[in-house]
């Protein structure tokens, strides 16, 4: 292979076929000639060019974060897509959301991808081609600016999952920032004294009483006949210094390719073997199910951590010993972390699908238990602030000490990922 600036030397099965000049730019990629990663990867790259940020790729839309304000999402564009087959209007997010006006819709693909702003999209063709259009819309930025916050990939980047970020109000790693809300509130204003504990529940209880709020304002009164799912998650994440937030958040991502992979491309492979087809088996993903049990199984990650929480003078280091004897020369996917310069320290690595990710245990245990004590559950239940006492007139029994058979955090996290 030659290139203006040097030449290389590759092995046969590294070299692909090219796909005829017909197929440049093409906007179902399941049509090539050729099918292969480096074809694809031309293709998206070629578009991608030319500002179509959108291909399919057979079942799928692929989308590529052109991260700039494109016109493609226009009321005309809305109404431009309404109705229209697949094959009868260029690769839109639009199209997708038209044909499954009566399926689910999920996002994958790693934070910072588009999957957030596709969502967004997605509600904006179903509010302009149902009802409530203004309500549903005006949803967005409420919702954006308590759940949405600064990190080092995304500026914009979705923190509310099944588990809040509520950590996120008190401590942000470098060039990274708590929710936009709080700027929004503080602008030219000196911040004051706050106590972690006490802005964090507040804030959590605050933000879920303003997701019920909408959904009662946004409530038809009308029987119920159809329900479209629209999923968006905070995407596959891998910092500089990853904390537990960064494990639920992986753990769910381990769990929705793994739910993908099986539906798109085992099952389909299982009906290609009913039918008698000649076909070579693939694995998609098969080897998914070693992580997500090391984390959410009896005895995984998660387990030792509820575990640890019920001990009164147990500590990081306990829990950590905890995990290696557990886990560490007993599974592939749990490692020792190599020490790295210039990054915070790191006491276990995770082999997830997406790649290898280095946490640091420090505040685990509080983390898990968050802990608020009666006495200020109290005080607020009593505030003169209407709003502030409403959210937290059945918060009784929520602090204090933890039974055996309490559910905590991370634990909590994972049956509702679970359900």
């Amino acid at each position: 292979m030659f290139f203006p600036w040097q030449t290389l030397t590759v092995k046969d099965d590294q070299i692909f076929s090219m796909n005829p000049p017909k197929y440049d730019k093409i906007e179902d990629m399941a049509m090539m000639t050729h099918l292969h990663e480096p074809a694809v990867l031309y293709n998206l790259k070629e578009r991608y060019a030319a500002w179509m940020i959108y291909t399919y790729s057979g079942l799928f839309c692929v989308t590529v974060n052109p991260y700039k304000w494109l016109p493609v999402y226009n009321p005309e564009v809305v109404l431009a897509y309404r109705g229209k087959k697949r094959q009868e209007a260029p690769p839109h997010i639009f199209s997708i959301s038209d044909n499954a006006y009566q399926f689910m819709l999920t996002g994958d693909g790693e934070s910072g991808a588009g999957k957030t702003v596709n969502t967004k999209r997605v509600i904006q063709y179903f509010a302009t081609i149902g009802t409530l259009e203004d309500q549903i819309i005006s949803a967005n930025p409420l919702l954006e600016a308590f759940g949405n916050a600064k990190t080092v990939r995304n500026d914009n980047s979705s923190r509310f999952v099944n588990l809040l970020e509520k950590s996120r109000v008190t401590f942000q790693l470098k060039a990274e920032r708590s929710y936009h809300i709080f700027y929004q509130i503080m602008s030219n204003k000196k911040p004051e004294l706050i106590v972690g504990a006490l802005a964090k529940a507040v804030y959590e209880k605050m933000f879920l009483w303003m997701v019920i709020r909408i959904n009662q304002q946004l409530d038809t009164k009308q029987p119920r006949q159809y329900f479209i799912g629209v999923l968006d998650i905070a995407g596959f994440e891998i910092f500089d210094f990853n904390s537990l937030e960064q494990l639920c958040i992986n753990f769910t991502n381990e769990k929705l390719q793994q739910f993908f992979n099986h539906h798109m491309f085992v099952l389909e492979q299982e009906e290609y073997k009913k039918e008698g087809i000649e076909w070579t088996f693939i694995d998609f993903g098969m080897d998914l199910a070693a992580c997500i049990e090391l984390i959410e199984k009896p005895m995984g990650i998660f387990s030792i951590l509820e575990e640890e929480c019920m001990f009164p003078k147990a500590t990081d280091t306990s829990f950590k010993n905890k995990l290696y004897d557990q886990h560490l020369g007993k599974s592939n996917n749990f490692q020792k972390p190599k020490p790295a310069k210039g990054k915070a320290e790191a006491h276990f690595s995770l082999v997830h699908y997406a790649g290898t990710v280095d946490y640091n245990i420090s505040g685990w245990l509080e983390k898990n238990k968050d802990p608020l004590n009666e006495t200020v559950i109290g005080l607020y239940q009593k505030s003169s602030v209407k709003t502030l006492a409403l959210l937290f007139a059945s918060a009784g029994g929520e602090a204090g000490q933890f039974s055996e058979m309490s559910c905590l955090g991370a634990q909590r996290f994972c049956k509702t990922v679970e359900s």
